[in-house]
């Protein structure tokens, strides 16, 4: 709207100017042909997903006027250049919307660290609706609890599609870098975990104790954001129950609920890792 303002105003000035400056003779209905100058330089034609300046192209082409010709060039012209400023503002709008942005985060520490209380800063400085979907929460951290990595996605359905938030955190700065991006669809959108419950869920997780028991480069904290199915026998399988956590047996599987997945990281070279022991933690 306001650019909308801005841009008639530009046009209104530049034109009063225009005439002021170049009329040279006088020409009956000539406010009227001036207008239609400018709008023919500002016509385009959209073929799949290029705009051709076709008004533009025809005036080159076609229109040699005799009387008042600089007026009615720099009229066309003027229509011309509003056409490109129009290509140009989409693209503007789109850059400025995707740029990236910063929130502190509460600790550098994942066991000291408030989750909830970083979500909620990040909704209030884009402007996220709480009814935002998580996926692909991603946590590595060392023994200490000091993260080398955190990542996760929050989307949300707007009128015309879908807008993507990648929140990562840097360990170096200790804040949030997040980027949004625009999509017109997002297929798993109605299988996500809403923020507020994942939030409720972590709440309940102990990031000290629920990583595999040994000695590792690292650990690692998984959760894809969806509600599935679980029957890997090969790890340490716990359901996490309103009085605690409950050893799920191999004879129980496949269970199903919301899994966040811990791995102890082997270094297997010189920066090379692979995930060894391995917990899932199923909220039913």
């Amino acid at each position: 709207m306001v650019i909308s303002v801005m841009l008639t105003s530009f046009v209104i000035i530049v034109s009063i100017f225009t005439y002021r400056n170049y009329k040279r003779e006088d020409e009956g209905g000539l406010i009227i042909k001036l207008i239609g100058y400018y709008l023919l330089g500002a016509f385009r034609f959209n073929f799949n997903t290029t705009a051709i300046p076709l008004g533009f192209i025809i005036y080159l082409l076609f229109f040699w006027p005799y009387r008042n010709r600089h007026l009615k060039r720099r009229m066309a012209v003027l229509g011309f250049a509003i056409f490109i400023v129009g290509l140009l503002i989409p693209k503007f709008q789109e850059a400025y919307f995707e740029r990236q942005r910063y929130v502190a985060a509460s600790s550098s520490n994942i066991y000291k660290m408030d989750l909830e209380r970083d979500i909620q800063a990040i909704n209030s400085k884009l402007g996220i609706s709480q009814d935002a979907r998580l996926e692909d929460f991603n946590a590595d951290f060392d023994e200490s609890g000091e993260i080398r990595d955190l990542r996760y996605m929050l989307i949300t359905a707007e009128d015309n599609g879908f807008t993507l938030y990648n929140i990562s955190y840097s360990s170096e700065k200790r804040r949030y870098s997040i980027g949004a991006s625009r999509v017109q669809q997002w297929l798993q959108y109605g299988m996500l975990i809403g923020e507020e419950q994942f939030t409720r869920m972590l709440k309940r997780l102990d990031f000290e104790k629920c990583k595999p028991e040994g000695s590792f480069a690292y650990y690692t904290i998984q959760y894809n954001g969806s509600y599935g199915s679980w029957a890997v026998k090969d790890c340490e399988n716990f359901m996490v129950q309103d009085d605690g956590l409950k050893k799920v047996d191999n004879s129980a599987l496949p269970v199903s609920g919301h899994i966040f997945l811990t791995y102890g990281m082997e270094k297997t070279g010189e920066s090379s890792y692979s995930g060894g022991k391995k917990r899932a933690y199923i909220f039913p």
